[in-house]
Parts: structure tokens; C-alpha cells; sequence
């Protein structure tokens, strides 16, 4: 079985910061996240694409554009895609991602991480592994690996801002507001029954009144 080529494209985040004078900066290249993750070998060869390293609060469409040029420029060479993002803004650059790449034939992974990669107890390394299965699955698509999570691009909403587990598909809660919309068999008959009767004219809205015979009637 030939061996995957994968492709990390880096462009910040929390994931690749370290403490600076001023606070947490991303610094850490992508090779220095592959370095810290020895295991991610297993899943193929991994070559490193550095974009950019920037907080993704300060990423502009501009940036998506040369997200989605690097990856249809490295197409050919690689079997899957894994992109390195800070999460503020994670849900945006996968769902544009989704759309600037449809028909993709090949995976690309968005993760990130809630603690820099040198941070006690981080959650960068279980991310990486996550996002590089995706990658190396050959499942084509966009996607975000995220605290054992995989969602598709376009349904990555944010609703956590300290949780490892800060993400969730939106499609989730649609589904879910429409099986509890859905009303019961029962119900819906009831409804239909009633809507027809509001449809019948005024003219038959009630029964006219059955005429008596009179009793006092001549014989004929």
C-alpha cells in the first residue's frame, strides 16, 4: 500500500503560541508542531507549507483566498490537507473553505486548539492526531477534527470560548428543532380535520334545521 502524502499548511493560532513579552504571540512553525508530535509519521509523509502566523481574530477573506490557492496549487502532490487555524475564527475559514473548494476530491482538515501547544495539559497533540486520520482517510471533503469531533465546513459553529470541546455542527440543533416542530400523526390529522372544516363555506358552515311536517295539514 503506498504511503500517504499529507500536506500541513500552518498559519497561526493558539496552537503555535508561545509567551512573549506582550502576551501569547504564534510563533511555533509547523514543523515545530510536527517536531512535538513525533507519532504523526504513522499516517504518511508529512511535508510543511508555512502560510502565515497570525491570531485568527486578524484574518481577512484575503487570507481564505491564499488558504484555498496553496491547497489547489499543492493538489496534484498530496493526498490530503491539514490546516493549522486559530479558533475565533475557525468556523468562518471552514465554511469558506467549504464553498471556494466544492467538488474537492481530497480531505482538508481544519484544527486548532484551546491551549498553545507548550501549555500544561494542552489539547493541540489529541487535535493533530484527530485532523491527520482525517486527512490520511481519504474522506474528500472540508472538515474540522476538533476534540475527537468531525464536522463538515459549512455547519462549524463556535459555542464555547474556554471548553476543549468549543465546537458543535449546526446542522445538529436544525435537526433538532425540526423533530420537535414535527407534530405527531395524531396531531396532524386533528389539524387537517380542523383545517378542512375552516375552508367549508359560511353557506354550509351548519347544518340547516330538518323542517317538521305539520300535523294540521288538510288531506289532499
Amino acid at each position: 500500500m503506498r504511503e500517504k502524502k499529507l500536506c500541513l499548511l500552518a498559519t497561526g493560532g493558539t496552537i503555535a503560541c508561545v509567551q512573549g513579552a506582550d502576551g501569547l504571540r504564534p510563533a511555533l512553525s509547523g514543523e515545530a508542531l510536527l517536531q512535538a508530535v513525533p507519532e504523526l509519521a504513522a499516517y504518511g509523509d508529512i511535508k510543511v507549507s508555512e502560510l502565515f502566523a497570525l491570531d485568527s481574530s486578524n484574518l481577512l477573506p484575503a487570507h481564505w483566498q491564499q488558504m484555498a490557492r496553496a491547497i489547489v496549487e499543492r493538489y496534484d502532490d498530496f493526498d490530503g490537507f491539514v490546516l493549522t487555524h486559530g479558533t475565533d475564527t475557525m468556523g468562518y475559514t471552514a465554511g469558506a473553505l467549504y464553498y471556494m473548494l466544492r467538488g474537492l476530491g481530497k480531505p482538508v482538515v481544519l484544527t486548532g486548539s484551546m491551549l498553545p501547544l507548550q501549555a500544561a495539559g494542552t489539547d493541540a497533540k489529541a487535535n493533530l492526531r484527530g485532523a491527520f486520520a482525517v486527512a490520511a482517510s481519504g474522506r474528500a471533503g472540508v472538515y474540522q477534527a476538533f476534540a475527537g469531533r468531525i464536522i463538515a465546513g459549512n455547519a462549524v459553529k463556535k459555542v464555547d470560548s474556554t471548553a476543549r470541546d468549543a465546537f458543535r455542527s449546526i446542522w445538529r440543533g436544525i435537526r433538532q428543532r425540526q423533530t420537535r416542530a414535527q407534530p405527531k400523526k395524531s396531531e396532524w390529522r386533528q389539524t387537517h380535520r380542523c383545517g378542512r372544516k375552516q375552508r367549508r363555506s359560511p353557506c354550509s358552515a351548519r347544518p340547516s334545521p330538518r323542517r317538521r311536517r305539520s300535523t294540521n295539514a288538510s288531506p289532499s
